[in-house]
């Protein structure tokens, strides 16, 4: 926890700086901000921040838009409409029009009527009809987060400057308990990943059947870090392709064991050829990603297994959303093949072992007959 971005909001502090008029709704702004920083679950975080954006200046509708390293939206949490009505209105918004202009400008936007702007986009079928538009965007550290977006105020026709300067506030600390979430997420995930890697190790010591041992690896893998798929593939040289020895998520029942794919073909082929790890966070601007039949993913990561510098397996995970990977994401599958990699030569040594006494026992039975 010591990467925490701890902030104090400073009740006693001076406002000198600070927008000006933003006294309307002191008490309201302050407890908000006191809601929102008490929580370090992301999604929980995310909500209320929508949440309490529209009750802080008496918006009808909010919504919070969080951006991807592409700078598209990726998250799009909304408030003021029901499950059901989210539903109708049918898939979020790409971030153009109106949207667009908060998004790409990261500067604030108020108009009397959003449908007369020259960049409206327009509503799909089942959206409820809108007018006055407040956008504003969550900065942290010159960073664009994402937008918010409040529609149709409460008892006026339109947000006045005072909303403008009370969500423009209430946006700073919202981008600071937007990173503090994401860092705890962060540390608690690493956590967890080295629990899982220590359990791995011990499980590695005690597993002396190949099949069985990919097997187990896949699945804690699957279960300890929650990836959409993992596959587990066999370096195959003689007939220049990679065979599937392992695999756990979604993907069981698509694929069968021993689905053999080309060596020249995909991520995890790649990977095989070359030795080198590879890290894609979107599929789609990557030449070496292959589709597969039978399923979809938007992110891959793939490792190599090394023995005696030669590449013998590739541990291929891969998610339903772009960017979910990182660098702890690489170092630990990394940590986890060089673990699997001394558990196989030691599987192979146990089996010539065994091989060596069985053929020496036949040889002392020989002697005796």
């Amino acid at each position: 926890m010591g990467g925490i971005q701890v902030i104090d909001i400073g009740f006693g502090q001076d406002m000198t700086n600070q927008p000006e008029n933003v006294g309307t709704e002191p008490n309201g702004l302050h407890e908000a901000i006191r809601t929102l920083t008490s929580n370090l679950s992301l999604e929980m975080v995310l909500q209320q921040v929508a949440d309490l954006s529209r009750e802080l200046v008496s918006a009808t509708y909010s919504a919070l838009g969080i951006l991807g390293e592409d700078r598209s939206l990726v998250q799009f949490i909304t408030s003021g409409i029901s499950q059901s009505g989210r539903g109708l209105i049918g898939d979020p918004p790409e971030g153009k029009g109106i949207l667009g202009i908060v998004l790409n400008e990261g500067q604030s936007l108020r108009l009397h009527d959003l449908n007369q702007h020259s960049e409206t986009a327009g509503f799909p079928a089942n959206h409820p009809p809108m007018k006055s538009f407040l956008g504003v965007p969550i900065i942290f550290k010159g960073k664009v987060l994402g937008n918010l977006y409040l529609t149709d105020k409460i008892g006026a026709d339109e947000f006045s400057a005072d909303d403008e300067n009370i969500v423009t506030l209430f946006a700073a600390q919202a981008a600071v308990a937007i990173e503090n979430a994401r860092l705890f997420g962060t540390e608690t995930r690493r956590s967890s990943q080295l629990d899982v890697l220590n359990l791995m190790g011990r499980e590695l010591t005690r597993i002396f059947d190949l099949d069985r041992l990919l097997e187990k690896v896949s699945e804690l893998l699957r279960e300890g870090f929650q990836y959409q798929n993992v596959q587990i593939l066999w370096v195959d040289l003689e007939n220049n392709a990679i065979q599937v020895r392992a695999l756990a998520g979604s993907v069981e029942g698509k694929i069968p064991l021993g689905d053999r794919r080309p060596l020249d073909r995909g991520i995890a082929a790649w990977v095989a050829r070359t030795g080198q790890t590879a890290l894609c966070n979107d599929v789609r601007e990557d030449s070496r990603y292959y589709a597969v039949a039978g399923f979809e993913t938007a992110a891959e990561l793939a490792v190599p297994v090394m023995v005696k510098d030669e590449t013998v397996a590739v541990i291929n995970v891969d998610g339903a959303e772009p960017y979910i990977f990182d660098d702890s994401d690489v170092k630990t599958l990394e940590t986890l093949a060089d673990q699997l990699a001394v558990a196989m030569e030691n599987i192979n040594l146990l089996s010539q072992q065994q091989d060596q006494s069985q053929r020496l026992a036949v040889a002392d039975e020989r002697d005796r007959i």
